[in-house]
């Protein structure tokens, strides 16, 4: 039983995790602007060329 318990809590932590690594990278997307994707858009253009 204690066996489960810690499986249980140790899933619920890496959820928890998760969540707030999705939650950090839409906050920094929205505050990036267009400026930021902008600048990714032309390093990707010169990678593939």
């Amino acid at each position: 039983m204690e066996i489960l318990m810690n499986l249980l809590l140790m899933l619920g932590g890496v959820a928890v995790f998760m969540f707030g690594m999705k939650q950090m990278s839409s906050g920094l997307e929205r505050s990036a602007g267009s400026g930021i994707r902008n600048l990714f858009k032309k390093i990707q253009q010169k990678q593939s060329l």
